[in-house]
């Protein structure tokens, strides 16, 4: 419908790029593991501290890739002006699954997705208590 408006096609290319926009934020969270700065890790021993490290990378980096996806298919629709042409993540994720390496790179989001959920669990275990305040 908003591809039909006289502005839509650009309404949904911004649209798609901010997703993409929430999609690097992830992944600079999990390159530069800025997220464990809110955490209170102190009484955990160093393997368990790694632990919740690699969880926390894993599962930004998962969402680094459902975002982006779901933004570029955004881009491209607008770009193309053809409303048929945008897919939520479901459907991106049903064209990503016809490719040659699509099986392997939806297990890969699959249990990347489901590490960032177990991560969030510790995010909420761990917070350090001047950070609940602020979020």
């Amino acid at each position: 419908m908003v591809l039909s408006w006289p502005l839509g096609p650009w309404l949904v290319v911004a649209a798609g790029l901010v997703v993409i926009g929430t999609g690097l934020w992830n992944g600079r969270r999990a390159v530069t593991r800025s997220f464990l700065d809110a955490l209170d890790l102190g009484r955990l021993s160093p393997g368990r501290r790694r632990a919740v490290e690699l969880l926390g990378v894993a599962g930004y980096l998962a969402r680094f890739g459902a975002f982006a996806l779901v933004g570029w298919f955004l881009v491209d629709a607008g770009l193309q002006h053809d409303p048929d042409e945008t897919r939520g993540l479901d459907q991106a994720l049903r064209e990503l699954a016809t490719t040659s390496q699509g099986p392997r790179l939806l297990l890969a989001l699959a249990v990347g997705l489901v590490l960032f959920g177990v991560y969030r669990v510790l995010d909420a275990t761990f917070r350090k208590s001047s950070e609940l305040t602020h979020a």
